[in-house]
This record gives C-alpha cells, sequence and structure tokens, in this order.
C-alpha cells in the first residue's frame, strides 16, 4: 500500500490507470486466487468437521444483524453496503494458513483450507447482495439475482467445486499456470489500494470507519469466539475460527465496492486501516486464547 501511495504521488499512477487496473484484479486475478485455492484444498478430508457448520452459521447470524442495525445508522446507501461488507468479511485467505501452520504445525491446515473454500464463495454471495440492494434507492430482485450470477468471483467458486466434484484433474502446466495468477492478485490489489488511498478525507469517514473497526476487530470476533469456546472448540479449529471472524477486511471487498457502486474511498479506508490495527487485536487475541489452543 506504501508503494502504491508513492507511485501516485510521482505521478506514475492515474486515475484511470488504477480504475483499470482494479477491473484486472476484479476480472482476472481474483477469480484465480479463488479457484486455485479450492483446487488444492482437501476439501473432502476436512469438510465433517463440526466447526465448518459452526462458521457458516455465524456468518450468516452476524451478515443478516449487519443487514438489520447498519441501515439504522447510516443513511447513506453507497456507505451501507461498504459498511456491511467491511463488518463481516475477513481476510482468513491470507491469515489463516500462515496462523495455523505458525501455531500447529502444516498438517493442520486442512481445517481453514475447507473454511476458505465454503465461506469464500458465502462472503462474495453476500457482498453481491449487500452492494446491490443499496446500490439505488428501491430493492431490485431481479438486478441482485444478475449481479450474483454474473458476478466473476463467484464463477470462480462454481468452477472450482464442479472441477472438485466431478475429480478433473487439470494438467501440470494449467495448474502451475493459474497458480502464478492468483499469485499477483493479493500484491497487486494492495498497490493498487495504496495508489487510490487520500489520508486526507479520513476525517470524513471517522464515525463509519470507527464504526467497522470496532466491530470487525473486537465485538464480532469477540462474541463468536466467545460462544466457540462455550461450545467446546478448541485446538486448530478455535484457531481457524479466530482468522475467520478476526481478520481483517480483504482487499478484494475494495474492488468489488468499485465496481458495484459502492463509496469505494470508504472501503480503502476500511481495508487499510483494519489491516493496521488487526496486527494488534489479533496478537492479543492469540495470547488471550492460547490456553485454549494446547
Amino acid at each position: 500500500m506504501v508503494l502504491g501511495y508513492f507511485l501516485r504521488r510521482i505521478n506514475l499512477f492515474t486515475p484511470p490507470l488504477l480504475k483499470q487496473m482494479n477491473s484486472v484484479c476484479f476480472y482476472v486475478f481474483f477469480p484465480a486466487l479463488l479457484f486455485s485455492n479450492l483446487y488444492k484444498s482437501d476439501f473432502m478430508h476436512s469438510v465433517n468437521s463440526s466447526i465448518v457448520p459452526f462458521a457458516i452459521i455465524s456468518v450468516l447470524s452476524v451478515f443478516i444483524l449487519l443487514f438489520i442495525l447498519i441501515p439504522l445508522i447510516e443513511k447513506d446507501n453507497r456507505k451501507r453496503g461498504v459498511m456491511i461488507q467491511g463488518l463481516y468479511r475477513s481476510n482468513h485467505i491470507l491469515i489463516g494458513i500462515p496462523l495455523i501452520n505458525s501455531l500447529f504445525g502444516e498438517e493442520q491446515v486442512g481445517i481453514i483450507a475447507v473454511l476458505i473454500a465454503l465461506i469464500v464463495p458465502i462472503f462474495n454471495i453476500l457482498a453481491v447482495i449487500s452492494l446491490e440492494t443499496f446500490r439505488k434507492e428501491k430493492i431490485n430482485l431481479f438486478a441482485i439475482l444478475k449481479g450474483i450470477i454474473k458476478n466473476p468471483l463467484i464463477i470462480a467458486v462454481l468452477t472450482g467445486f464442479t472441477v472438485i466434484l466431478t475429480g478433473i484433474k487439470l494438467p501440470p502446466v494449467m495448474d502451475r499456470t493459474i497458480t502464478d495468477i492468483a499469485a499477483i492478485s493479493t500484491t497487486l490489489a494492495l498497490i493498487i489500494l495504496g495508489g487510490t488511498l487520500e489520508f486526507s478525507r479520513l476525517a470524513e469517514n471517522a464515525r463509519q470507519l470507527a464504526i467497522v473497526i470496532t466491530g470487525r476487530l473486537v465485538l464480532i470476533p469477540l462474541v463468536v469466539v466467545g460462544i466457540a469456546v462455550q461450545f467446546g472448540f478448541r485446538g486448530p479449529e478455535l484457531a481457524a475460527l479466530l482468522a475467520v471472524t478476526g481478520s481483517a477486511t480483504p482487499v478484494s471487498s475494495y474492488p468489488m465496492a468499485v465496481q458495484m457502486g459502492g463509496d469505494s474511498q470508504l472501503a480503502g479506508q476500511i481495508v487499510a486501516l483494519t489491516s493496521v490495527f488487526s496486527m494488534i487485536t489479533l496478537f492479543f487475541a492469540i495470547v488471550i486464547l492460547s490456553p485454549y489452543f494446547y
């Protein structure tokens, strides 16, 4: 993000170029990342874990609650959808695997891979619903359904599930190519995001940012992980749930907000600030939960 911000300041990035690059990320690189994560996950081996339905129910419950509450506290439609996705979506794709690997070893990363495979498509479907719902004053159910069907991220996930369930094996050259393309996505998206940030405008969204940061990094993980502890979840499963509920808002939420008419400035600020503050909140969460990990 710092590199992108610097390149914008020295005029190597222009607004039209950033917009075009953002579209490439949304339509090419992020779909490749989602497909690659699904294709490489040990889906069938870990899907029977009880943490899977718990995580899915938690995500849906949080989304429904936010869908009710956010319109009551925010009047701007372009900010409503962005705030909702900023609150319920998490960057567990990037955080979850290294977190589990660091705490428990590589042999335990299967559960977070399955959660990525199952929850990421749910995240994206819900994001399309929230952004489409608040794109215009009147709710257009046909437009919401059309947005879901045409969304490249959802198409990538459905393609991934089809390949897994049919047992199709990609040729090695195709597998490597998709993996290499996927590897570009997050780095490029962060650079683009840095190029679009205007820190002088943080004050304009101070209230919205305070709500999203507190909810995303403190309240939601506190409630969901607290309930999970009471249900008896421990070890890698609890850590995986922490990654899902306590990580920063993902970079992919920014290009989606741009493409679907949300407040892109607020979306970018949410990604940047939750990324910074999550380094602090996740550290303390791991320290507090460490007795339940081992």
